[in-house]
C-alpha cells in the first residue's frame, strides 16, 4: 500500500494548506496558524499540524488531538478526536479509543464507533474499513457492501480497489466483483489509466482490464501524476510517461 504512505507523508510534511481566502503560516513558537490574503492573521498559531482543507474544512491538530476548522478559521469540529481523515463526499473518518467512527460537517456521528482501520476518504461511495483483523467496504450510510474478507484494501478509485486476498493483490468494482485476477505481489491505486503492480519481484503498469502496458522491469514504480511516473531501474530513480520516455520531473510522485 505504498502510495496511501505517500500520501499521508504528503498530507503531514509539505503543509501547504491553503483555500482561495486563508494560507497558513509558521510562528516562532513552531506552531501554525491562518492569514488571509492580505498577511492579516485570522487564525492564531496554536496548531500542531494540519492537513489540507478538503470540501472547505482543514483537519488541525493541538494536544495532540484533532479536529476540522473552516475557511473563516472558526473550529466547525471540535478538537477532541484522536486521528482523523480528510472530508470527501461529505464525510470523515474519526477515531477515539481505538475506534473509528464517520461524522459529517456538523459532527453528526452517521457511522458510529466500530471499527478497527479505515483506509482512507470515501471514494466512489465507499470506504475500506477493518474489522476482526478483515477489510471489506461499506457505503456512506454503514451498509456492508463488499464483505469482510481481505488482508488490505486499498481506496477505490475510478471504480476500482487494489484488495490482497490469499497473499495476493487483485482488483474489484463497486459491487466487489472481480476484475482483475489475485496474481500480483503488490498494487497500487488507478491512476490516468494505468496500474502499477509488482509480478515476480519487478514493476510494471495494467489498465484497467488488467493488460499489460509498461513491461515488468522496474525496481519500484509509482502511480502517474500528470502524465508522468517516478520509477527505479538499476538503482536509479528517474521519470517515465505513459510511452516509457524518461522524462524531467519535479517530483517522483
Amino acid at each position: 500500500m505504498k502510495s496511501i504512505v505517500v500520501l499521508l507523508v504528503f498530507a503531514l510534511a509539505s503543509f501547504t494548506a491553503y483555500t482561495q481566502d486563508l494560507k497558513f503560516f509558521r510562528a516562532a513558537n513552531h506552531k501554525i496558524g491562518f492569514k488571509d490574503k492580505a498577511g492579516n492573521e485570522i487564525v492564531e498559531a496554536k496548531y500542531d499540524n494540519i492537513f489540507l482543507f478538503r470540501e472547505g474544512l482543514c483537519s488541525v491538530k493541538r494536544d495532540d488531538k484533532w479536529g476540522f476548522i473552516d475557511n473563516t478559521g472558526a473550529e466547525v469540529i471540535p478538537v477532541k478526536y484522536d486521528t482523523v481523515v480528510s472530508f470527501a463526499e461529505g464525510m470523515a473518518g474519526v477515531q477515539l479509543n481505538d475506534k473509528w467512527a464517520f461524522i459529517d460537517k456538523s459532527n453528526n456521528i452517521i457511522i458510529d464507533f466500530k471499527y478497527d482501520k479505515v483506509n482512507g476518504s470515501i471514494h466512489d461511495g465507499l470506504v475500506g474499513v477493518q474489522s476482526n483483523d478483515k477489510w471489506g467496504y461499506i457505503d456512506k450510510t454503514g451498509k456492508e457492501i463488499i464483505p469482510f474478507q481481505y488482508q488490505e484494501g486499498n481506496p477505490f478509485s475510478d471504480g476500482l480497489a487494489a484488495v490482497k486476498l490469499k497473499s495476493k493483490w487483485g482488483y474489484v468494482d463497486i459491487s466487489g466483483k472481480e476484475i482483475i485476477p489475485f496474481q500480483y505481489q503488490e498494487g497500487e491505486s488507478f491512476t490516468e489509466g494505468l496500474i502499477p503492480v509488482k509480478l515476480n519481484d519487478k514493476w510494471g503498469y495494467i489498465d484497467k482490464n488488467g493488460k499489460e502496458i509498461i513491461g515488468f522491469k522496474y525496481e519500484i514504480a509509482y502511480p502517474f501524476r500528470k502524465g508522468r511516473a517516478g520509477v527505479q531501474m538499476n538503482g536509479r530513480f528517474f521519470s517515465i510517461d505513459r510511452d516509457e520516455k524518461e522524462v524531467k520531473s519535479d517530483s517522483l510522485f
